[in-house]
Order: C-alpha cells, then sequence, then structure tokens
C-alpha cells in the first residue's frame, strides 16, 4: 500500500545537504507490521539526516502514515520498531526517536539506545506496549527523530550537527514498524444455488483494515464436497475490491460433474505476505438442483429422450424386418420353386400320340435303392 509520495530520488550517499524529511511507504504485513517499501532502484533507499542535540528540536527524518481504515481495529500488545542507519564520518551518540499517533492524538514516544556511527550499517530497536482503538476513517502513524553529538570539523569554531543516513527501505536493511493487531477479517458466505442455473456460486468476503494493494496480497479457497461429489470444473477465481470490502468467489459447473446432495465445506484465506493467514471455515448443506430443460439438446433429460428415439428407431426397424421376410419368403428358402406351367399345344387331329418320357435313372438312383 502507497503511503505517502517519496520526495524526489534518493540522495546521494556523500551529500552534506540535510534533505528530509520523507514520506515512508507502507505494506502492512501480518500482524498489522508497518514496513517501508522500496520505491527506487538502490539496494536499500535512504535519505540523508541531520543528528540534532537537545535542546534544540529535532527534524522528523521520516514518516509513516497508513490511509484512512476500512473498519474498527483495536492496537494492543506489544510494539516494536527497527531503524537503520549509518555515518560516513563517523557520529557519536546516536539514537532514534519514534512518536506514535492515531490521527493527531499521541499514543506515546519511544527511544533507541545510543550507539556510535560507521560506514557499515547499524540496527536500531525500539520496543513497548501499545494500547488503542482505531475507528473507520483513523489513520495510524509514526515519525521518527534522529539524535547525534554535535561535531567541530577542522577549520571550524562552531559545532555542527553529526551528518548521518537513513535506511528506510530495501534488502536487509529495511526499517519497519510492528503493532499487534487484526488488519483482515474473513467470512464466507452461503453459497448462491438456483434451479435452472449451471453453476453454483461460492464465495468469501475479505475486510481488510489498511486499503492494502490487492496484487500483492494472497487469497485462497479451498472446497470439500461430500463423499461421492466431483468438482473438477471450478472456474478461475474471480476477486474484486468493493466498498465493504474484497470479495472473492468461484464458480462450479455442477452439470460437467457427478454432483451429490450434502456437506460442502468451504474455507477462505486471506494473507499479506503469504505466510500469516487470517482463515475462516463454515460448512453448508447443498441440494443440487435438477437443471430445467429447455431443449432436446439439454441435459439431464439428454439420456432419457435419446433412449426413446433409439426404441422407436428399433421397432421400425423389427417392422420392416418382418416385412421383408414376407415379401421375399422363398427366395432365399431350402424349396426350390415349382416351375410355371407352360400352355400344351393343342395336338393334330389322327396325329401320333405323345409318348411318355422315359426316365433314365443315374447310379446315383441305384445306390439309393440299394
Amino acid at each position: 500500500m502507497l503511503a505517502g509520495m517519496a520526495l524526489g530520488i534518493p540522495p546521494s550517499r556523500d551529500a552534506t545537504e540535510y534533505q528530509g524529511p520523507v514520506d515512508l511507504f507502507l505494506n502492512n504485513g501480518a500482524n498489522g507490521q508497518l514496513i517501508p517499501t522500496p520505491v527506487g532502484k538502490e539496494t536499500a533507499e535512504q535519505i540523508n539526516m541531520l543528528g540534532s542535540q537537545p535542546p534544540v528540536p529535532a527534524i522528523p527524518v521520516g514518516r509513516w502514515t497508513t490511509a484512512q481504515i476500512k473498519f474498527p481495529i483495536s492496537i494492543s500488545g506489544p510494539f516494536s520498531c527497527t531503524l537503520w542507519a549509518d555515518s560516513q564520518k563517523g557520529a557519536k551518540n546516536s539514537y532514534f526517536v519514534v512518536d506514535i499517533y492515531v490521527g493527531s492524538t499521541s499514543l506515546g514516544r519511544f527511544n533507541t539506545s545510543k550507539k556510535g556511527l560507521s560506514m557499515s550499517p547499524t540496527r536500531f530497536d525500539v520496543s513497548g506496549e501499545l494500547n488503542a482503538e482505531l475507528a473507520t476513517g483513523g489513520t495510524l502513524s509514526a515519525t521518527v527523530y534522529f539524535y547525534a553529538d554535535w561535531v567541530v570539523n577542522p577549520g571550524s569554531i562552531f559545532p555542527q550537527p553529526a551528518q548521518a543516513t537513513f535506511l528506510y527501505g530495501g534488502g536487509q536493511y529495511t526499517s519497519g514498524i510492528m503493532v499487534t493487531t487484526l488488519p483482515i477479517l474473513v467470512s464466507v458466505l452461503k453459497p448462491a444455488v438456483e434451479n435452472g442455473v449451471d453453476y453454483i456460486v461460492f464465495s468469501s468476503k475479505v475486510k481488510e483494515a489498511f486499503d492494502a494493494d490487492l496484487s500483492k496480497m494472497f487469497f485462497n479457497m479451498t472446497i470439500e464436497p461430500p463423499v461421492g461429489c466431483e468438482m473438477a470444473h471450478t472456474s478461475k477465481a474471480d476477486v474484486r475490491k468493493t466498498e465493504d470490502g474484497i470479495t472473492f468467489s468461484v464458480d462450479w459447473n455442477y452439470t460437467k460433474d457427478k454432483a451429490v446432495d450434502g456437506d460442502f465445506i468451504v474455507t477462505m484465506r486471506a494473507s499479506y505476505d503469504g505466510n500469516r493467514t487470517f482463515t475462516n471455515t463454515s460448512t453448508f448443506n447443498i441440494k443440487v438442483p435438477h437443471k430445467q430443460v429447455t431443449g432436446i439438446e439439454e441435459t439431464p433429460m439428454q439420456p432419457l429422450i435419446m433412449g426413446s428415439a433409439g426404441f422407436g428407431l428399433v421397432l421400425v426397424f423389427l417392422a420392416v424386418y418382418v416385412n421383408r421376410k414376407t415379401i421375399f419368403k422363398g427366395r432365399y428358402g431350402t424349396k426350390k420353386a415349382l416351375p410355371k406351367e407352360q400352355p400344351r399345344t393343342k395336338a393334330k387331329e389322327g396325329g401320333p400320340k405323345e409318348r411318355p418320357r422315359k426316365v433314365e435313372r443315374s447310379d446315383e438312383d441305384d445306390g439309393d435303392d440299394r
């Protein structure tokens, strides 16, 4: 999440001119961790700072500020802050002061221990307790100040502020603040089931307090169906940010799978960093609807319709077969058809009478008589 606009390009490490304060960038990690996000190509985002010395008031080095809170949250428990700095000229007795605010109300001031700085980055830590209630529209912010012994440069009789560099984002030298809160609320919604609709919609509502960037968050929904039910045809998840939260939904085309009635266990997970997740699980008893049929091509009545059509075709085939047997009876039988009797020619009067035809017997016939 972008908490502010960076003030130009990070200055050169050996610049002597004070350049600040800088608005830091927050990504609001798990448990409300406020870590500045690098905004440039440097290994560690940085800004030059000048060390103040009481009673001279310090000038802010940097500031974290959240977006307006999307729903009421409580900050309660341990508070910690990690800050990194180095100095090309060896600032002595260096330390940071961190002020925490809810809106314009101060929640407390925290100091680090004093350390000498060198060219190698040095880590400073703050720890304590922080308790506050943030209403919808409120903001959480932190302002960072830097202190160090003044130095007298060669050729000068007047002391000058010590020069150092604040490292606020990138690589292992990332400054950040940790507060304990519950910035994500997850609820699983009742699945949308309608008669005559191909899809059952499983959805969840995720409320995120700090208005984080959706593209950097992690979401995951798992659906455990009853025994004997298949859920192969589920759509790609649809993630959208709305006024009252983030909607996460998955469509299931139950007409293409073995869908059965029963208890469906739906689990939704949301996370800033993919490690610490905020989870909710709900169980819903779903009666899978029978899809209304509007045409012969529709399911699930199609097998019945095609079965009736097939039965009709069988009847037609049997009728043709029986008729065919009747029409062509004898053509393919074992008995030969008798030849059609030819009309006899009338014998002439007085002519010789027709002798009976002599039938010659073959050897086969003789054998049969034996």
